[in-house]
């Protein structure tokens, strides 16, 4: 699987224009997602260049993370292939959702 880890997309609908006329749709994830979100959300973390996740962390342990409450986990299809993910959540708990003064 290759990885990519930008592309710059214009909004306006679910489905963007990426290269050469490739159509990707963007929907939100269903649990039966897991595993090829796994395999991307994997091979981003593993790399260590990441700044919250460990880079052994586990998939029993990202999937709460990323699959459940109050994370809103969306993917990218294109064709019948998830080649991307991201979640909306809130800001962290605590003092991290508190803006510096």
């Amino acid at each position: 699987m290759q990885i990519l880890k930008h592309r710059r997309i214009r909004a306006g609908s679910n489905q963007y224009n990426l290269m050469r006329g490739r159509r990707v749709e963007i929907r939100r994830a269903e649990l039966s997602d897991w595993d090829a979100i796994w395999e991307i959300w994997h091979a981003v973390v593993a790399d260590g260049t990441t700044l919250v996740y460990a880079p052994d962390t586990s998939k029993e342990e990202a999937f709460p993370l990323w699959m459940t409450p109050p994370a809103v986990p969306y993917v990218a299809v294109e064709g019948a292939q998830i080649v991307g993910s991201y979640i909306i959540k809130p800001n962290q708990p605590g003092l991290g959702s508190i803006p510096f003064k």
